[in-house]
């Protein structure tokens, strides 16, 4: 029946899919580092960087995903726009190799790699062989993907109506290339729909013409999806993603003229339709590469002033990578990098108010509380990152770190608000009220200010190492400012009671000054939970 072979062929083309994203996150999550690092490395020359998107695109068999890491370090400024362009043009190269290796009469293979990757995914619970476990089942899966979609579509050869269907598109090669560019588009992934059109080519559902005006489009559609990803990271990042969609159109347009040509010359020496098609995308992206990559700076120029970044605009965040969140680790990692910037901000704050209160300088006072402004945001940023991270695919300990970080960020705000509001007000009443605190009583508030500052220095080393030494010893700083804190009130009413004017006029002062730095030491020690 119609609808069961239309039924088998999308179930085939689901599992293509599926195990395309098994490779992908499998090798993300046993190299993602090290292929990020080696991806931000990839700035010295066009050659390297061109290398670095042939290598790291073949390990994870997504250019997307290699598009949008790129995307985001162009958005950081960690790489420039030539030389992801560069990278992008490896990664179009990979895919049609990869493209080239899974055409191969590799059948027999399947059953191979899903009894190993099984295997090593269920017998372990180590993370990285998991994780290539994970990719040796993908692996597997693409293969018998193939093999399902040869039997599915091998009747479709023989059917009048379909025949029909696909003499119009032959006749309109401009839409094939348009559905080609859709379909690459729906599946987020050119390799799938490249590896879907030879198999409809080899069992003579397309003819090899209408299969290589719509591996053009694919080629297009492919690099759709990382286009519209990139909108919201900014022009830098976006110029990545255009500038890749750009060069593939044009190199499409530019190859209509010599299709037939090129596909005449290809079928005698392919040995079979299917494997005409793949090597004509593999050609395809090789001749793309080698008129490209000699042109990337001049891209570059013409992309940035296409795109301009507008110098008034500053990211907050200078280590949320949105690539990187399908890699749960190196999301963390991330997150904790820019959790322990908000730190040295409320360092930087603490120290500013210290120095505001001691000298009276309104302008610093003012500086404190904007300070506040950037912190709150870059919180914010970090909270929806974290939230952004699937829960579902975090194993516990990943699970317990996102808690952390999350507590760590929560804590910040919360000191943050203190300092801008409660110590800053305090700053202000004494200009405004021309307070001065006797030189005991200065001395005790700058003696709990450092050792308010030590606890947040040890809260930021806990939030690197999770070490319980370090927990213990902020506990133990945070009992010491509570004694100290006793101490101050003791020693400030014994001044009261001496009668000494300055101590009279700044009470109020001097001891909500001792509260707001009780309640910041307490917020310091909340972020030992669980440690």
């Amino acid at each position: 029946m119609p609808e069961l072979v239309l039924l088998d062929i999308l179930g085939a083309c689901a599992l293509l899919i599926w195990g395309v994203r098994m490779v992908r996150t499998g090798i993300s999550r046993a190299f993602g580092a090290r292929l990020h690092h080696g991806l931000a490395r990839s700035t010295g020359n066009t050659v390297f960087a061109f290398a670095t998107g042939l290598a790291t695109t073949f390990a994870m068999q997504s250019s997307t995903a290699t598009a949008m890491i790129v995307a985001a370090f162009a958005g950081k400024e960690l790489i420039t726009t030539a030389m992801a362009q560069a990278v992008m043009l490896g990664a179009n190269v990979s895919t049609s190799i990869a493209a080239k290796i899974l055409a191969l009469n590799l059948h027999w293979l399947a059953s191979v790699l899903l009894i190993i990757g099984v295997t090593a995914f269920l017998s372990t619970d180590n993370s990285r062989r998991r994780a290539l476990g994970r990719t040796a089942i993908g692996l597997g899966l693409m293969l018998l993907s193939l093999r399902l979609l040869a039997s599915a579509t091998e009747p479709m050869g023989h059917s009048p109506a379909l025949a029909l269907v696909m003499s119009l598109l032959e006749r309109a090669p401009f839409l094939a290339l348009v559905l080609g560019a859709a379909i690459a588009a729906i599946f987020a992934s050119s390799l799938a729909t490249v590896l879907v059109l030879m198999s409809l080519n080899a069992t003579g559902v397309l003819s090899t013409d209408l299969a290589a005006w719509m591996v053009l489009g694919a080629n297009v559609g492919g690099a759709l999806p990382p286009f519209l990803t990139s909108l919201p990271l900014g022009p830098a990042a976006q110029r990545v993603t255009l500038g890749n969609l750009l060069v593939r159109g044009m190199g499409g347009l530019a190859m209509l003229p010599f299709i037939h040509p090129l596909l005449s010359w290809l079928n005698p020496i392919s040995g079979s339709a299917g494997q005409a098609i793949i090597n004509f995308h593999v050609i395809f992206n090789l001749l793309l590469a080698v008129v490209t990559l000699p042109l990337v700076q001049l891209i570059g120029r013409g992309l940035a002033w296409l795109l301009p970044v507008d110098p008034t605009e500053t990211s907050t965040a200078r280590h949320l990578d949105n690539a990187s969140l399908s890699v749960p680790p190196l999301a963390l990692a991330c997150a904790a990098q820019e959790a322990l910037t908000v730190a040295e901000m409320i360092e930087a704050m603490l120290q500013t108010g210290l120095k505001a209160f001691n000298s009276g300088d309104e302008n610093r006072r003012a500086e404190m509380v904007k300070m506040d402004d950037q912190i709150d945001q870059l919180q914010n940023e970090i909270k929806l990152y974290l939230a952004r991270l699937g829960r579902e695919e975090l194993t516990d300990e990943e699970e317990r770190k996102r808690y952390e970080i999350s507590l760590f960020v929560i804590n910040m705000e919360h000191i943050g608000d203190i300092v801008s509001t409660n110590i800053a007000h305090a700053i202000r009443r004494k200009n405004k009220r021309r307070l001065t605190l006797s030189d005991e009583g200065l001395d005790e508030i700058s003696n709990l200010y450092g050792l308010v500052i030590e606890e947040l220095k040890l809260a930021r080393g806990l939030l690197v190492s999770s070490d319980r030494s370090i927990a213990q010893k902020l506990r133990d700083v945070d009992v010491e400012v509570k004694q100290y804190s006793r101490f101050s009130e003791s020693s400030h009413l014994e001044r009261l009671r001496e009668g000494r004017t300055e101590s009279v006029r700044t009470s109020s002062l001097h001891l909500d000054l001792l509260r707001d730095l009780k309640r910041i030491s307490a917020h310091l020690t909340s972020v030992t939970h669980g440690h």
